[in-house]
């Protein structure tokens, strides 16, 4: 799948499954999402869109004009295999809507969700959770003190190591993870001991499920590449 970052005179013909729509706050970007999503619905009522944006309120805000947008200009009738159903009917079936819109984090969780259901990952499909802060106080990290300098050092540990343990935890048999932290030896082997029994018996946090759905999606990319079209709303701000 390629993504494509465009001025937004090019959003609306774009032709590429994934768009990306940046820019400043008040630049309407929402605005032009809704029609994104409205042009496509009217050519394939029947296509699947994923719209991504980056809070809950924003979510919020695009799902209630897209929903707004898309109402006004449904079409009579659905195609649905061999079949052409009413509106009504689609709605008296509940069947879902062609489009979702949610947070970047929870598609995310999401994609990280179903990779574990499916290959029965149980430590996959969990909430995402936070560091005990008394936990990573207790770590026996050289040179370190407090508990910030010790969050800031296992984030960058597992800014460069995350695809080994990864790897591990994905592909390997148990005995491969005992035979990984072996390998390891002071500071590593303290934080990598303590990121990968948290992952596998408490839970992940949130930068680890970035690191994981990245990691699946490039090993098993039916993840995302089931869906026609993806818009990822973005906000950079002016300083």
């Amino acid at each position: 799948m390629k993504a494509i970052i465009t001025p937004t005179s090019q959003v609306l013909n774009a032709k590429q499954k994934c768009v990306i729509v940046k820019a400043c706050a008040g630049a309407g970007k929402t605005t032009l999402i809704v029609d994104k999503v409205n042009n496509i619905v009217e050519t394939d009522p029947n296509a699947s869109i994923r719209v991504l944006s980056f809070n809950r309120d924003a979510a919020g805000d695009d799902r209630k004009r897209i929903n707004e947008k898309v109402s006004e200009n449904e079409p009579r009738y659905y195609k649905m295999g061999r079949y052409i159903i009413p509106a009504y009917v689609r709605k008296l079936l509940k069947i879902p809507s062609s489009y979702k819109v949610s947070t970047i984090h929870s598609f995310v969780i999401e994609i990280v969700n179903r990779y574990g259901t499916k290959y029965n990952k149980p430590f996959l499909t969990k909430a995402p959770i936070k560091y005990n802060d008394n936990e990573i106080k207790n770590l026996d990290i050289i040179g370190l003190n407090g508990v910030d300098e010790k969050k800031n050092t296992i984030g960058n540990w597992k800014q460069v190591h995350h695809d080994e343990y990864i790897s591990v935890l994905i592909d390997s048999d148990p005995n491969s993870i005992m035979s990984y932290l072996s390998k390891q030896s002071g500071n590593n082997k303290v934080i990598a001991e303590f990121v990968i029994d948290t992952l596998v018996n408490k839970g992940m946090p949130f930068d680890d499920f970035i690191y994981f759905a990245n990691y699946i999606v490039k090993k098993d990319n039916y993840s995302i590449e089931r869906r026609s079209q993806i818009i990822v709303c973005l906000v950079y701000f002016l300083v």
